[in-house]
C-alpha cells in the first residue's frame, strides 16, 4: 500500500485522478491510499504548481516522500512521472516502481535495531570511555578513575573497591552522580595513578561488569528486544553467581527478549537483570530479530499408522 497525496490546483485533473485511482483500488486491493500531503509517501504535483521546482527539489532530498510528476511528458529529470490523463495502466506501473524504489530504499537503509539494554548517567560515562582509544580520567577530585582503554585497564581508588567487588560508596557515588565529567588524561596521570598504594589497578572489562552487575538501576531495558550474547562471558575473571551459567547458556542459543527469559519459571528479576546489564557494560550482548518458534508436527498414532500400511499393502494384494 503507498499513501498517495494529490497536490493538483486544476480541481477537474485532481478529480480525475482520484476517480482512477479508486477504480484501480477494485482491481488492485494494495494499491494507492489517498492521504494528506503530511501522511504521504508520494505526491502529485503539476508543472504548473507555482512552487513547482522548490518542492520538487525539496522532496527530493527527503527520505520519507516522493514526488510524482503529473505531466503530458518526461522531460528525463523527473524520477517519477504519470503521464496525463492518469489511466489504471499507468497508475499500476507507477505503483510497481514506487514499491521497487521503496524495497531497496529499506534495504540499502535498514531501519536500526532499538538496543536491548542501555546504560545511563555515570555508567554511561565509563562504558563510552571504555569504547575509546588512549587514556580518560572519569569525575573529580579524589573520587577520580583513571582508564587506559587501548590496553583495558583501570585505576580505581581503594576506598571504592574490595577485591573483586565494588564499595558501598562506589555505589553511592554512582547513585547520587546522575552526570560525570569524563575527559582525555596524560599517559603519565594513568601510570602515576596505577602505580599509587591509594589505587587498585583493575582489568577494564572486571570493572564494568563490576558495574553493570552492581548498578542495575542506572540501566534501562527494552524487555520487547529480542539479544543474544555475542561471547560466552570470562567466568574465569568475573565474578559470578551460578544462575548466570545457565543464563549464559539460553542466550548463546537462540535471542529472547527480557520478557521472555522472566517468563522461564527459573529466572528471577533479581538474578537476570544483573546479569544482562553486565553483559551489556562489557559489550557482549547483540540485538537481534525474534525468532519465530515452529510448532513441532503432531506425531501420527502408531496404531493409525499400522492400519494405513496393512490397508495399503492389503488393497496392492488384491
Amino acid at each position: 500500500m503507498v499513501k498517495l497525496a494529490i497536490r493538483l490546483f486544476d480541481r477537474s485533473e485532481s478529480s480525475h485522478v482520484e476517480m482512477v485511482v479508486r477504480q484501480l483500488h477494485n482491481r488492485v486491493k494494495d494499491g494507492f491510499l489517498l492521504t494528506s500531503v503530511a501522511e504521504a509517501d508520494a505526491i502529485l504535483i503539476s508543472p504548473n504548481d507555482p512552487g513547482f521546482e522548490t518542492l520538487l527539489n525539496a522532496r527530493k532530498s527527503a527520505a520519507e516522500k516522493c514526488p510524482v510528476v503529473y505531466s503530458d511528458a518526461n522531460t528525463g529529470r523527473y524520477g517519477f512521472f504519470l503521464s496525463k490523463p492518469a489511466t489504471t495502466a499507468g497508475l499500476l506501473k507507477l505503483l510497481e516502481q514506487l514499491e521497487r524504489f521503496a524495497a531497496d530504499r529499506t534495504q540499502s537503509n535498514p531501519v536500526p535495531r532499538k538496543r536491548a539494554v542501555t546504560p545511563n548517567g555515570y555508567v554511561t560515562a565509563v562504558v563510552e570511555a571504555a569504547a575509546g582509544q588512549g587514556y580518560f580520567c572519569i569525575g573529580n577530585g579524589q573520587d577520580s578513575l583513571y582508564l587506559n582503554a587501548q590496553k583495558r585497564k583501570a585505576a580505581v581508588p581503594v576506598y571504592l573497591v574490595s577485591g573483586k567487588q565494588l564499595a558501598s560508596r562506589f555505589a553511592a557515588l554512582i547513585k547520587s552522580s546522575p552526570t560525570v565529567a569524563v575527559k582525555p588524561c596524560p599517559a603519565v596521570d594513568y601510570e602515576e595513578a596505577a602505580s599509587d598504594s591509594d589505587f587498585q589497578p583493575m582489568d577494564l572489562d572486571l570493572l564494568l561488569w563490576l558495574l553493570g552487575a552492581n548498578s542495575h538501576s542506572r540501566f534501562d531495558i527494552a524487555t520487547d528486544q529480542p539479544f543474544r550474547l555475542k561471547n560466552w562471558p570470562d567466568f574465569a575473571r568475573l565474578p559470578y553467581k551460578r544462575v548466570y551459567l545457565k543464563l549464559a547458556a539460553l542466550l548463546s542459543g537462540q535471542a529472547m527478549t527480557y520478557t521472555q527469559l522472566l517468563n522461564r519459571p527459573d529466572v528471577t528479576d533479581e538474578d537476570l537483570r544483573p546479569f544482562v546489564c553486565a553483559c551489556a557494560a562489557i559489550g557482549l550482548l547483540e540485538e537481534s530479530e525474534p525468532v519465530i518458534a515452529v510448532s513441532p508436527a503432531r506425531s501420527t498414532n502408531k496404531k493409525t499408522i499400522e492400519k494405513i500400511i496393512t490397508r495399503f499393502f492389503g488393497r496392492s494384494r488384491g
